[in-house]
């Protein structure tokens, strides 16, 4: 029988099939396992470790070799890829040598929280410039699908390590879990464990991308874990690269607006929560001049809009006035431009208001009392507003069944008034000064807190009655707190405090 061909780059290629048919007995071929153990037993005939052998593998320039090695390596539909699979039953049979095993893929690891890392840190969507940032983009990334897309569009591996951190059940959580599916409902945490009521309104109806969207409420957990993600994503970019800056920088205003001390936003700023209030400042001014010129745009265009200020007095006291330094005040005024993009044209029709001057004079009760319409949805929004505090505040009310059912039905009852959205103007110039400059147009409206004001003054004046013969009245109590100030110009601070 004449030899087989030798393998493109093999020296050495016997006869295998003559030498296999020459054992006695002859081994039956069609058995991956006897296959396995022939090769096992020449290599244990030649004394050839399985180090040396599989370094020979994967080092070979054969190319025989390299295309079998090229083989093992690939991952098709067919079969799974081999690696992972050979390194999972090491993990399995081979329990003392996890450590080397994890060790070892410490440096992938690391290779692959770079490449990652630089992803992240370069991708433009992440990154906020103040010159160019607007109103609309702020409200754009305020919603919740963005940020954890992005993260885990640019670092899937990190995205995925974090969340197995972050949503793994604790030993108490796998002990209620295999007493029943519900049974962390009975009892969220443990006798010794001290735990916060968060706010039942945070978090109610809010879809993120991702896996991480919703399954934390189902397994217990009081905090949503794709907020704890995008947060700790958000710092680490932000430490490695300060331009990443979007996330921190929609933290820091949001911070600063809700009045945290310059002090608690410098130690967040120093470990890279949010940015500098130096530059949440500058935030501040670059976001005013765009809302200015979306009011200016508002009022230029052709639509019907309204415009709504009050003035603000603010009274600067010094505790110890010089010349240089003395008490001062403030007048500041606040304004708002709402579009009302369904209003009727009558309504600029400044003669016919005009006209209407004066009739108030005419009024009686009869003209302001409720319709039957007004009482029906005044009764409807009171029950509403009774149930959803209920389903809110009510101890347990979190693990009821049907609360979200519960919840969009109370909703159902309250009749909402929502600001009409502004509608895209053109930037026409108004060239038609006239009663503009006299103030015509302008109607003159309380404000809620102008009737909290009258109302103090109000009840100051009906039920302050006399210390002296009216021990239940509001001038005894003001003598019995020592309380000096001047009953016939009460301060509403003052006032309210005793009512």
């Amino acid at each position: 029988m004449a030899a087989p061909p030798l393998l493109e780059g093999l020296d050495v290629n016997p006869d295998w099939k003559l030498l296999i048919l020459s054992l006695e007995p002859t081994p039956n071929l069609n058995s991956l396992e006897i296959r396995c153990q022939l090769v096992f037993s020449l290599l244990v005939f030649l004394g050839l470790s399985l180090r040396e052998f599989l370094f020979f593998l994967f080092e070979s320039a054969i190319p025989s070799v390299k295309q079998r090695a090229g083989i093992f390596m690939s991952s098709n539909q067919a079969h799974s890829f081999a690696p992972r699979h050979l390194f999972q039953l090491w993990h399995e049979r081979f329990p003392k040598s996890i450590p080397h095993l994890h060790s070892t893929i410490k440096s992938c690891m690391e290779e692959l929280a770079l490449e990652e890392s630089n992803k992240v840190i370069n991708d433009p969507r992440l990154k906020v410039q103040l010159k160019s940032c607007t109103l609309d983009y702020i409200r754009s990334m305020l919603d919740p699908g963005p940020l954890p897309g992005i993260f885990q569009q640019d670092a899937p591996y990190a995205w995925d390590y974090l969340t197995i951190f972050t949503t793994s059940p604790n030993e108490y959580r796998k002990k209620q879990a295999r007493k029943g599916n519900n049974a962390w409902k009975e009892t969220s945490v443990e006798a010794d464990e001290w735990e916060e009521t968060p706010e039942q309104s945070t978090d109610e109806s809010t879809e993120l991308a991702g896996e991480t969207g919703g399954f934390w409420k189902e397994m217990g957990f009081t905090r949503n874990a794709t907020f704890a993600l995008v947060f700790v994503f958000s710092i680490m970019t932000f430490m490695q690269n300060t331009g990443t800056n979007l996330f921190p920088m929609i933290l820091g205003l949001f911070l600063e607006i809700g009045g945290t001390s310059s002090r608690i936003l410098s130690t967040l700023s120093n470990a890279g929560a949010c940015v500098s209030i130096t530059t949440i400042e500058r935030l501040k001014k670059v976001l005013s001049e765009d809302v200015v010129a979306h009011a200016i745009g508002l009022m230029q265009g052709p639509g019907v809009f309204i415009i709504i200020f009050d003035n603000i007095n603010i009274f600067l006291r010094k505790s110890q006035q010089r010349l240089f330094n003395k008490n001062s005040m403030i007048h500041a005024t606040n304004a708002a431009i709402i579009s009302l993009p369904h209003a009727d044209r009558v309504a600029e029709d400044l003669e016919a208001k005009m006209k209407r001057r004066g009739k108030c004079a005419g009024v009686t009760g009869a003209d302001i009392l409720p319709t039957d319409d007004n009482e029906d949805r005044m009764q409807a929004s009171f029950v509403g507003l009774v149930m959803t505090l209920i389903l809110a505040y009510c101890l347990g009310s979190s693990d009821w069944e049907n609360r979200e059912a519960m919840l969009k039905a109370a909703e159902e009852f309250i009749k909402l008034d929502r600001p009409l959205p502004a509608e895209k103007t053109r930037k026409d110039q108004m060239d038609d000064i006239n009663v503009m400059e006299r103030l015509n147009y302008v109607e003159e409206l309380s404000a809620l807190w102008h009737f909290a004001l009258n109302a103090t003054h109000m009840i100051m004046r009906l039920h302050f009655g006399d210390s002296v013969f009216d021990p239940g009245s509001l001038a005894k109590h003001k003598g019995l707190l020592n309380r000096t100030w001047d009953a016939e110009k009460p301060n509403y601070a003052n006032a309210k405090a005793l009512i």
